[in-house]
This record gives structure tokens, C-alpha cells and sequence, in this order.
């Protein structure tokens, strides 16, 4: 039981902690580099400024984490909980988020290329101004999460549920998105669409050919 514990700057790299519970603790700028996190309890944890590159996060809970500026490029957080977690500003460039509860989170400014979202849900999130260029979104719930000005350019849509998502000034630059979220994108909103592509009933087609077809 290491709950509140204090490690802050601690240099924990490849350290065997699965399954602990770290509740509350404070992990402030703690090197996690490569450890194995899996199943860990990390609820309202700081773990700002902390380096977990390549960290194993499967099925860890870090609900109401905060990891504002964290290093996260290429961890493994795949069905983790971080509903209500704060990761402004954080780098999750390459990381796996499959099946991760983001709900509520607050991701704005952060970087995510090519992160691996697929099946997450990321209802009611802060993505303001995130860098999604080239995530893998397909099947994620978007649903009333905020995307004003963040960067989806070649990002993968499909079958991702774009209901009452807030899209503003979003760069959406050869992103790959469902016919079915065309007509909702195109009623609300001032975006910039020449350049999407669509997933249709036979194949995937530019936004050009989509408005050929149906005239």
C-alpha cells in the first residue's frame, strides 16, 4: 500500500509495479520510463511533469489524475481509466489509448500524433487546440467533446460518433470520416471540407467525388 506516498523526482525506470495502489500519491516530475504500471491504482495522482515514455499502463485507474505536461509518447494505456484527468498540455505522440475512458478529460493542447485512440470515449473532453494529426480515431466516441482549432489532419473517423461535437475552426486536412457524419459537419459548421476524404458504402472517396455521386 503506497497510497499518498510522496516520490516526487524519484527515478523509477522499469520498476515492477503492477497492480499497487498509489492512491492520491504525489508523483510530481517522476521518471516511469518503461515501468510496468499495469492494473496500478492511481487515482487523483499528480503525476505532473512526469516522464512515463513507453510506461505499461494497461488497465491502470487514473481517474481525476493529474498529468498536466506529462511525457506519455508511446506508453501503454490501453483500456485505462482516465475519466476526469487532466493532461493539458501532455505528450501522448504514439501512445495506445484503445479502449480508454477519456471522458471528461481535459487533453487541450496536447500532443497526440498518431496516437492510437480507436474505441476510446472521449465524451464531454477538452480537445481544444489538441494535436491529433494522423490518430487513429475509428469507433471513438466524440460525442459533445469540445474539438475547437485542434489539428485533425489524417486522422481515421470511421465509425467515430461525432454527435454534438463542437468542431470549429478544426483543421480537418485529408481526414478520413463516415458519409454519415458528412451532412451533421456540413449543417453546423464553417469548416474547411475540400480536402476530407469519405468513407462510403464501396470504397473511400474525396469530398469532390462524395457531392458528384449524389447529384
Amino acid at each position: 500500500n503506497l497510497k499518498k506516498v510522496n516520490l516526487s523526482e524519484a527515478v523509477l525506470r522499469e520498476a515492477n509495479l503492477e497492480e499497487a495502489d498509489l492512491e492520491g500519491a504525489d508523483l510530481r516530475e517522476i521518471n516511469l520510463s518503461k515501468a510496468d504500471l499495469r492494473k496500478v491504482n492511481l487515482k487523483k495522482v499528480n503525476l505532473s511533469e512526469a516522464v512515463l515514455r513507453e510506461a505499461n499502463l494497461e488497465g491502470a485507474d487514473l481517474e481525476g489524475a493529474d498529468l498536466r505536461r506529462a511525457k506519455l509518447n508511446g506508453a501503454n494505456l490501453n483500456r485505462a481509466n482516465l475519466n476526469g484527468g487532466n493532461l493539458n498540455g501532455g505528450n501522448l505522440n504514439e501512445s495506445d489509448l484503445s479502449g480508454a475512458d477519456l471522458s471528461g478529460a481535459d487533453l487541450s493542447g496536447a500532443n497526440l500524433i498518431g496516437t492510437n485512440l480507436r474505441g476510446a470515449d472521449l465524451r464531454k473532453a477538452n480537445l481544444i487546440g489538441t494535436n491529433l494529426r494522423g490518430a487513429d480515431l475509428r469507433a471513438a466516441d466524440l460525442s459533445r467533446a469540445s474539438l475547437r482549432a485542434a489539428d485533425l489532419s489524417r486522422a481515421s473517423l470511421g465509425g467515430a460518433d461525432l454527435n454534438g461535437a463542437y468542431l470549429n475552426e478544426a483543421n480537418l486536412s485529408g481526414t478520413i470520416i463516415d458519409e454519415s457524419n458528412i451532412r451533421y459537419l456540413e449543417n453546423n459548421y464553417n469548416l474547411e471540407l475540400t480536402k476530407i476524404f469519405i468513407i462510403s458504402t464501396q470504397d473511400i472517396i474525396t469530398y469532390e467525388e462524395y457531392h458528384r455521386r449524389k447529384h
